[in-house]
C-alpha cells in the first residue's frame, strides 16, 4: 500500500510511504506538518487508525473498536475527522483528538453517510446520506414487489467545523447510491450509481438548488476534490486491468488532463486527499 503525494503546480510525483495492506478498505493520510501517516490497518477483526512516523519509522495504534475506516482529513492541529463505523454504529463523522485520543460521533445517530468532501477554505464539510432503516425498508419492498419504483431519500447537509453545526441543503430522491461528492464555492457535484446500471454526474447551484447533468464526467470512479486556483475538478478513473488514472477537467471549457498513473504496475488508486 503505496502513498504518494503529487504536486498539482509541478506536476510531478513523491513516493511518501510503503505500508502493509490486510484491511478491507485501504486508506492512507500524508500529514506533511508532523511527518507522519495516517492509515488502517487490520487487527483483532477491525480495521483500525494507526500512525506511521516517517522519521523514526515506528507506527503506533491510535484506535480501538474501529470497524472500518472510509475517509481521513486533518481539519486542524489536533483533530481527524474520520469517516467510519465505529461499536457497531452506522457509518458516520466523527472527531478524533491526537492530543486527548477522544472520539466523538458528529453526524446524527440515525444517519449513514454515503459520501462526503471537505471545504478547507470554507472550513466545512458537505455529507450525503439517508435514514439506514427506511433504506433497508425500501429495498425490501422494492425486492418483494410492494413497490415499483426504487427511490431512497437522501439528504445532504453542510457541517460548519468551527460551530459544530449542521445545516441541511437539500433533500434528493435517488434510485441507487450516490458514491462520491466534490464542491467548491458556486457548486456542488454528485456521483450517482442506478438501480438500472447507469452511472451520471450531477451538480447542484449551492444557491438556486437547481440540478444539471454533467456528462462529462459520467465515466469517474470518485472524486478526489476541486483545485479552486484552476477550476479543475480531481478525479479517478478505472481501468479495465484493476489499474487507475488520476485526471482532472476544467469546470469551464470540460478540458480533461491525465496526472497521475501507474499503468505498468497492478493496482489501483483507491483514494486520496488535498493538503
Amino acid at each position: 500500500m503505496n502513498t504518494y503525494q503529487y504536486d498539482l503546480k509541478l506536476k510531478k510525483e513523491k513516493l511518501i510511504s510503503q505500508l502493509p495492506f490486510n484491511t478491507q478498505y485501504p486508506l492512507t493520510y500524508y500529514d506533511d506538518i508532523r511527518n507522519v501517516v495516517y492509515y488502517t490497518y487490520r487487527i483483532n477483526g477491525n480495521d483500525e487508525l494507526f500512525e506511521y512516523n516517517l522519521k523514526s519509522k515506528k507506527s503506533t495504534q491510535l484506535t480501538t473498536d474501529v470497524f472500518c475506516i472510509n475517509s481521513i482529513y486533518k481539519i486542524n492541529k489536533d483533530n481527524l475527522l474520520l469517516f467510519a463505523v465505529i461499536n457497531n454504529s452506522s457509518l458516520g463523522m466523527w472527531k478524533y483528538n491526537l492530543k486527548t485520543h477522544n472520539i466523538n460521533k458528529l453526524s446524527p445517530n440515525d444517519f449513514t453517510i454515503r459520501a462526503q468532501t471537505y471545504l478547507k477554505n470554507e472550513g466545512k464539510i458537505i455529507i450525503i446520506g439517508y435514514n439506514e432503516q427506511k433504506e433497508w425498508q425500501i429495498r425490501d419492498d422494492y425486492n418483494n414487489g410492494k413497490i415499483s419504483n426504487y427511490n431512497i431519500p437522501y439528504t445532504m447537509y453542510e457541517y460548519n467545523i468551527k460551530t459544530c453545526k449542521l445545516k441541511k441543503i437539500i433533500n434528493l430522491s435517488i434510485s441507487g447510491s450516490i458514491t462520491s461528492l466534490a464542491a467548491n464555492k458556486k457548486n456542488i457535484y454528485y456521483k450517482s450509481e442506478y438501480i438500472d446500471g447507469k452511472i451520471k454526474v450531477y451538480k447542484i447551484n449551492r444557491k438556486s438548488k437547481k440540478e444539471s447533468h454533467i456528462k462529462q464526467l459520467d465515466n469517474s470512479y470518485y472524486f478526489i476534490g476541486i483545485n479552486m486556483k484552476e477550476n479543475e475538478i480531481i478525479y479517478v478513473i478505472k481501468l479495465s486491468k484493476g489499474q487507475s488514472v488520476l485526471e482532472s477537467m476544467n469546470l469551464d471549457t470540460f478540458e480533461k488532463k491525465e496526472l497521475f498513473s501507474h499503468k505498468d504496475i497492478e493496482g489501483q488508486i483507491n483514494n486520496g486527499f488535498f493538503n
